[in-house]
């Protein structure tokens, strides 16, 4: 987790950053450029994945904002 909070993930935006020739979007739902953020916080997938976490764990977290 420490990687993701460094933002030093090798996340699509970030490949194309240093010229590599790679598609942007999204590798899991295609709808958006995949990002850090979107990965973690906005994406479809994590975002059911995050819920279905806070149920098992049975605790009050709010959803991630930032």
């Amino acid at each position: 987790m420490w990687v993701t909070n460094l933002n030093r993930l090798p996340t699509r935006d970030r490949l194309s950053s240093w010229g590599m020739q790679v598609p942007s979007c999204c590798c899991i739902c295609t709808t958006e450029p995949e990002s850090r953020d979107h990965l973690m916080l906005s994406c479809p997938f994590v975002l059911t994945l995050w819920a279905e976490i806070r149920i098992r764990l049975r605790c009050g977290v709010p959803n991630f904002s930032t």
